[in-house]
């Protein structure tokens, strides 16, 4: 559920809000940074957790690190600030995230921004990150459903496939095309540093 080439993976992201002026994050596989493990299962466990009333966070816990490796799929990342290295975001890369839709894979999923960091553009370049890591690992087509994010995916180039009643709700299950037959990648918004201003 969800809520550029970065070959240059080192590189700045500026940000700017009313709690961190002129900060800078960086967006880093969570393999790197093993002690924010925890942190990013409680925030995925807290905003999803519902939808899977027979887990439990540590559950949570051991499907992320799972899902950690440090590139292709499955794999995770998040966007630390390097003002006090806390995160301050998150998003996944996984094989399956319908279990209604084996037949889909792979699954751009769990992206997740931190409250106080919402409305910066955070939420967008963590989707273009992982829209240009799978590029990387060779995917075709990419996949996700949301419930509120429609057009925000849809101007980042997704198309809906189809709407699905999921977990009391209806979610737009959405594609993107990574990769054309060929090997001619389409267009993954390579900018490798973004400023972000505050939402009005």
């Amino acid at each position: 559920m969800t809520r550029i080439s970065h070959s240059a993976q080192n590189m700045p992201h500026v940000l700017r809000s009313t709690s961190m002026l002129d900060a800078v994050y960086r967006i880093e596989p969570l393999s790197r940074h093993s002690n924010l493990l925890k942190t990013i299962a409680s925030w995925h466990w807290s905003e999803w957790g519902n939808a899977d009333p027979d887990a439990s966070l540590q559950n949570w816990v051991n499907g992320l690190r799972a899902r950690s490796n440090p590139a292709g799929v499955p794999s995770t990342y998040v966007a630390v600030s390097e003002q006090d290295g806390s995160p301050i975001g998150s998003v996944c890369l996984v094989v399956e995230d319908m279990d209604t839709h084996p037949e889909l894979s792979p699954w751009l999923a769990n992206l997740f921004v931190a409250p106080s960091f919402r409305g910066l553009g955070i939420g967008t370049a963590l989707t273009r990150h992982a829209m240009a890591k799978a590029s990387e690992t060779g995917v075709e087509t990419l996949h996700l459903y949301t419930s509120t994010a429609t057009s925000l995916y849809e101007g980042l180039g997704w198309r809906l496939l189809f709407r699905e009643h999921r977990e009391g709700e209806w979610s737009d299950v959405m594609a993107y095309t990574v990769r054309r037959p060929g090997g001619v990648v389409s267009g993954c918004g390579a900018q490798q540093t973004h400023a972000a201003a505050p939402s009005n």
